[in-house]
């Protein structure tokens, strides 16, 4: 029987390789529903050299189905935000669930697998099989990879993300029978590695930085302030609210059983409640671990329609690290920090006398307030640093107001215009915003020298996270991508010419000019610099350039490839960081909200 292949995006027609490289490709199937479907599909690729007319046409593949009986997880595809095809397994509800609630529309049960895992194995995809008859989807997601991309965060949490939109395209092709899906509701579960990251929605660094570096204190605090998103016990107060059950095993010798005891401590400081359950004799991982009686208890309890969304408080704090990692918690969204690295904090109360919101703030240069259904509706008198604003939302409108602190006192508008020329949206946070890209990642290698280092930076994207990367060329904005950029480059003559606060001072050196003007200038030998550069769209360009080879290769090997590292948004790379580290950098800091070097900046 033979089917219909198309290419689709970012791909259309044909997909560009450079020597040495690999690329996801992506296809759409298209059989005729009214015959019967084949037991395998087989195809082969012909690939062409652009410096011959020579073709390679290759031997065939062949891939088997497997078939899902009905309330079994199985695989489905949908595209990541990158654009690349990546997969889920999904449970729908069982016939049990379906007989009982056919016209319901249900919450999502997510499960976060644990390092070094595929979500298509019998592990993952059967850790819900002892509880088959819950009142929800299951959906295991992967990140891209068996490590989940970036732990869950940039690129595997937008995998999730995706996973969980799909839900509703599943339904339509399939012509699903049953209850329907609320992707607005969802109980996130994990273990292990994915089991700290739902505390995302803990996790207490393993090994303090400070016992294997030696440096310069204001260079640590910049490494530790760029760590701060990773750091999600200094992010509880974002729990209050959300019921949470913790589970260890006592005999646990992967994951020390300190952890978890520590972030239900840290979460009853809150002033807010925890389910712990410590499970004697049990090690990291056994047999049923993610449908013991407590956990099947806690699933039935918040998958109750009364408890599917988080309790509406009359205070509550946003403990805010990353603007960028950050969505809204009961209509309020912070949007700019003043000082990048430090936490940013809203505090809301709410007077019942007179029905009016009371904030208080600390480190907010721009917020919005929009409404919300978990937190009822929003009164129009609302009281910022002591400063009175009327909202006065009409019936049906689902605008904003957006708050900026403008000369020490908070300006309100509906402009949602102001993020031109700002840090905002995708561009937040340090270098490892680069992985929030909406399409291939673009990597420009406009010199020869160059290649294999540029090469091996698309082949490490795709192996850690299965990306897909367009590569070669001298243009900077190569492509036919939305995605982010990553230009390469090698000698004085090759620094882009711009108005950056990072500069190339002729004859001199590499000059890094903070926001009020001061500026110092590195020589040329050993130099190498990596920093992120604003686009638009919220997209960004991430910037490797060394004078020498030396330099090149100590600024490429920063590239964020790994989670918890800690790099904030430029580092200019020496010689002596080959036996320092971090230590022997020149200068490293962070960009202000209007991409200016701020002055908590390390400059030696």
């Amino acid at each position: 029987m033979k089917v219909n292949l198309d290419l689709i995006r970012p791909f259309n027609k044909s997909l560009t390789l450079a020597p040495g490289q690999s690329r996801p490709l992506g296809f759409r199937i298209h059989i005729d529903p009214l015959r019967l479907y084949p037991l395998s599909l087989s195809f082969r690729l012909i690939y062409t050299f652009n410096d011959t007319q020579r073709t390679l046409l290759t031997e065939v593949t062949i891939c088997p189905w497997d078939f899902a009986l009905p309330g079994k997880p199985h695989k489905f595809t949908f595209f990541h935000p990158s654009g690349v095809v990546s997969y889920a397994m999904l449970r729908p509800p069982s016939q049990t669930v379906r007989d009982a609630e056919p016209s319901s529309s249900l919450p999502i049960i997510i499960n976060l697998h644990g390092a070094g895992l595929e979500a298509s194995s019998d592990q993952v995809r059967q850790m819900l099989d002892k509880a088959p008859n819950l009142r929800a989807w299951a959906l295991f997601p992967t990140g891209m990879s068996t490590w989940s991309g970036d732990d869950w965060h940039h690129w595997g949490f937008g995998d999730l993300e995706a996973a969980v939109a799909a839900i509703p395209q599943w339904i339509n092709h399939v012509c699903w029978q049953g209850p329907s899906v609320d992707i607005g509701k969802w109980l996130v579960s994990g273990h292990s590695n994915g089991g700290e990251d739902v505390l995302k929605f803990g996790k207490i660094t393993y090994v303090p930085y400070q016992f294997w570096v030696e440096a310069d204190p204001r260079l640590t605090a910049l490494l530790h302030g760029s760590l701060t998103p990773y750091r999600h016990e200094l992010l509880l107060e974002n729990c209050k609210g959300i019921p949470i059950q913790l589970q260890h095993g006592g005999l646990d010798d992967n994951v020390p059983v300190f952890h978890s005891r520590r972030m239900n401590q840290l979460v009853l400081q809150t002033d807010w409640d925890t389910r712990y359950a410590e499970l004697a004799g049990k090690g990291h991982w056994f047999e049923g671990a993610m449908t013991t009686a407590p956990l099947v208890e806690f699933y039935n309890w918040v998958l109750a329609s009364n408890t599917s969304r988080p309790l509406a408080l009359d205070s509550f704090e946003i403990v805010i690290a990353d603007p960028g990692d950050s969505g809204a918690r009961y209509g309020i969204k912070t949007n700019q920090l003043k000082a990048p690295g430090q936490l940013g904090r809203i505090k809301v109360g709410r007077n019942l006398s007179n029905d009016t919101l009371i904030f208080s703030t600390s480190n907010i240069y721009r917020f919005e307030i929009s409404k919300q259904e978990s937190f009822g509706q929003i009164p129009d008198k609302v009281v910022i640093d002591d400063q009175h604003f009327d909202l006065s939302f009409r019936a049906g409108s689902h605008g904003a107001w957006v708050f900026c602190l403008t000369d020490g006192s908070w300006k309100m508008s509906r402009n949602s215009g102001w993020g031109q020329g700002e840090k905002h949206g995708r561009q937040s946070g340090s270098l490892d915003a680069i992985l929030r890209s909406r399409g291939s990642f673009v990597v420009v290698a406009p010199q020869p020298q160059v290649f294999n280092i540029s090469l091996q930076i698309a082949r490490n994207l795709h192996q850690y996270f299965g990306a897909d990367v367009e590569l070669g060329g001298s243009d900077w904005s190569l492509g036919r991508s939305n995605g982010n950029v990553i230009a390469v480059a090698l000698g004085e003559k090759t620094f882009p010419s711009t108005k950056s606060s990072i500069r190339l001072v002729s004859g001199r050196g590499l000059g890094v000019r903070t926001n009020c003007g001061a500026e110092k200038v590195y020589p040329f030998e050993g130099l190498g610099v990596i920093h992120i550069k604003p686009l638009e769209d919220e997209r960004l360009e991430l910037l490797i350039w060394g004078y020498d080879h030396a330099g090149l290769g100590q600024a490429a090997r920063l590239l964020p490839m790994l989670t918890g590292v800690g790099q904030p948004d430029f580092v200019v790379v020496s010689r002596s960081c080959g036996w320092k580290g971090a230590a022997g950098v020149d200068a490293m800091g962070r960009f202000d909200m209007f991409w200016k070097v701020s002055n908590d900046s390390y400059l030696t």
